[in-house]
């Protein structure tokens, strides 16, 4: 397949990435809603890796990484987010590796050297967390384009 009908073939999936956004979305309230902390951080942030790629494709661009933040800083400037989206988006970035793996260095750290499982780390989507004072971070809140 020729560069240009790839590319083309690629960026029409936007629709389906979002999609998987939402989904992923879901499934982090039901996390979150079951008490598993750990998988509601991590789904929370694939859901917005997922609706960012999304965006990266509906504009015909190519999307590499997993963390939010820089590539919301790949993005042009006129589709870039504001402070507040970057800052959910620097939470959620924390999440990425941590709550998936045992041996993670930083839950170490996290709890003056305490070794702990992601399931008894309370992320920051706990009710002590972010969902608490930054609200909009959380797969509490609303969902949707805009």
């Amino acid at each position: 397949m020729e560069e240009r009908a790839y590319h083309q073939a690629v960026s029409n999936r936007y629709l389906d990435w979002f999609r998987q956004a939402e989904a992923d979305l879901a499934a982090a309230r039901d996390s979150l809603a079951a008490g598993h902390f750990e998988w509601a951080c991590f789904t929370a942030q694939q859901a917005a890796e997922k609706a960012v790629k999304a965006l990266f494709l509906r504009r015909g661009m190519d999307a590499w990484g997993h963390t939010i933040t820089p590539l919301m800083g790949n993005l042009p400037e006129e589709a870039r987010p504001g402070e507040e989206i970057i800052n959910c988006a620097k939470v959620l970035d924390k999440h990425y590796i941590p709550t998936r793996y045992p041996n993670d260095h930083r839950l170490l750290f996290a709890f003056g050297g305490l070794i702990q499982p992601p399931s008894a780390v309370p992320c920051s989507l706990t009710p002590n967390g972010c969902a608490r004072t930054t609200p909009k971070c959380s797969p509490c809140a609303g969902s949707g384009p805009g």
